[in-house]
């Protein structure tokens, strides 16, 4: 009833004849009206509530669904990418594995047809030797041409690998001109006995049978290898540099070279050393160039074209002698060339096969011992802000001990070969996928090997059995928070390299 209605009932009372009763059934109906409008109210304002809190719910539920819709999309995303990823990985190792196939078939290709021209010309030399000495009729050497193509095929099988030029692709002119590199052009001494040539022939023969085995034991395993899993290139087993020509190109050493490399520094002046692994594939020459950059994919160690680099020395360091930090760098590779194999020294097992690093630069000799294997972050934002410049050649004693410090927090393990701030070292660092995981499109991370250089006077025999394993090894700050952890080494971010 409005506030009209309640004015007329009211004017409806004869107040000249009172009548209680009258006056009693107003107010009663009055405050029904108020308790009815009260119960109104509190069942809207609870209809109200109710609404408010269910679109609330509504809200939350929708944002939930939102939220997980999105994680949906970017895992699907991220397994679409990273199998698009496996796919073309897949696709550029088949490509490679087909390059290189095509690569051995055309070096065996012309080293037939070097050995024909080759026979040609010891046929012609024979022919000339027997009219001097009219001791011995004219045969095809055809032993002989064997031995040198079972050297020839070896060489280029294995060069094929390394992305190398076979050297027997030589023109018949380049092998007149060179007879260091051409076993069987060298003039003999004329007028030798009957007896003598005899004996060459013997000694011929017994170099074919090995050099036949050891070439179908060496083409064997090339054929059963996998391009993820190769088998790793038989360490020392055949040296692809043994060809190479001693004063090739009119070059002018250094003072003091070394003679080992005389022939690899007459071929390319870039060379900074030789680095040598016993047991492992490491066996390469090191080159270096001014910024880093020509040898790590464009150029091999002949200084010809390559997709897959060589091995080379970071700029800064001294290419005659050693710096603090002989820093070398070298591409991963499935097959365990360049620096492939070093992924194998995550596991202190292999370590103990494989304990000494030979480093020879152009004057000196030099060995070092195994002393930490780690990885480290090349990005700062995957660690807090930090890198650890694991790379630099140049640090004072002082500075190299807190180096030290930091090498110990990321090692996989330390052996007993120490490390003190007056020791030189050797880094050896390649890439690896081990935290690619931690978020989409991975963390650019290195495998590194450092070894210790042998002090004065100290044998090169070592303990293997003195691993010391670090099971919290350091990793970086994007690993902690993905596996909820908290990182011990958040405070330890402040260490440069200084000299």
């Amino acid at each position: 009833m409005d506030e009209f209605q309640k004015k007329d009932r009211r004017s409806e009372i004869d107040l000249t004849e009172f009548d209680l009763t009258d006056f009693k059934e107003y107010f009663e109906e009055e405050d029904a009206q108020r308790e009815a409008e009260a119960r109104e109210k509190a069942e809207r304002e609870a209809a109200e509530e109710a609404a408010r809190l269910a679109e609330e719910e509504r809200i939350r539920l929708e944002a939930q669904r939102q939220k997980e819709e999105e994680e949906r999309k970017a895992a699907e995303e991220l397994a679409a990418r990273k199998k698009a990823e496996f796919e073309i990985r897949e696709k550029e190792e088949s490509r490679r594995a087909a390059e290189r196939a095509a690569a051995a078939a055309l070096a065996a290709k012309k080293a037939e047809e070097a050995k024909k021209l080759e026979q040609k010309e010891i046929a012609a030399r024979l022919l000339e030797q027997a009219d001097v000495d009219n001791e011995m009729p004219l045969e095809q050497p055809k032993v002989e041409s064997v031995a040198e193509e079972a050297k020839k095929i070896e060489f280029a099988a294995f060069s094929s690998i390394l992305d190398i030029e076979s050297t027997a692709s030589q023109s018949a002119e380049q092998a007149e001109n060179d007879e260091e590199t051409d076993l069987f052009v060298e003039d003999k001494p004329k007028k030798k006995g009957t007896a003598v040539t005899v004996i060459c022939i013997i000694l011929a023969i017994a170099t074919v049978v090995c050099s036949t085995l050891a070439v179908l034991n060496f083409i064997d395993k090339n054929n059963n290898s996998s391009e993820e899993g190769d088998t790793p290139v038989a360490a020392n087993s055949f040296d692809p540099y043994d060809e190479l020509t001693v004063g090739y190109k009119e070059a002018v050493y250094p003072d003091s070279i070394n003679e080992n490399l005389k022939a690899m520094y007459s071929e390319n002046d870039d060379l900074a050393g030789w680095l040598t692994i016993n047991g492992t594939a490491i066996d390469y020459p090191i080159m270096q160039d001014s910024a880093n950059k020509h040898y790590l994919y464009d150029n091999n160690a002949f200084d010809e074209s390559s997709r897959y680099g060589t091995p080379f020395l970071d700029f800064r360091c001294d290419k005659n002698s050693l710096s603090k930090n002989t820093v070398i760098y070298g591409h991963y590779m499935n097959n365990d060339a360049h620096f492939g194999s070093l992924e194998s020294y995550t596991d202190k097992e292999y370590y103990k096969q494989h304990p000494v690093i030979r480093y020879d630069t152009l004057t000196g000799s030099y060995t070092f011992k195994v002393y930490a294997v780690f990885y480290a972050t090349t990005q700062s934002e995957a660690d807090g802000g930090y890198v650890f410049d694991y790379y630099n050649p140049d640090m004072s004693d002082e500075s190299f001990s807190g180096y030290i410090e930091l090498l110990n927090q990321y090692a996989l393990y330390t052996t007993d070969a120490g490390l003190e701030k007056t020791d030189k070292i050797i880094t050896l660092s390649t890439c690896t996928h081990v935290y690619d995981n931690l978020r989409n499109g991975g963390v650019d991370t290195r495998l590194v090997v450092v070894g210790r250089l042998l002090r004065g006077g100290e044998s090169e025999s070592v303990d293997t059995d003195s691993v010391t394993v670090n099971a919290d090894y350091r990793r970086p700050q994007l690993w902690y928070d993905k596996n909820g952890k908290t990182n011990p080494y958040s405070a330890h971010r402040s260490w440069k390299p200084s000299k």
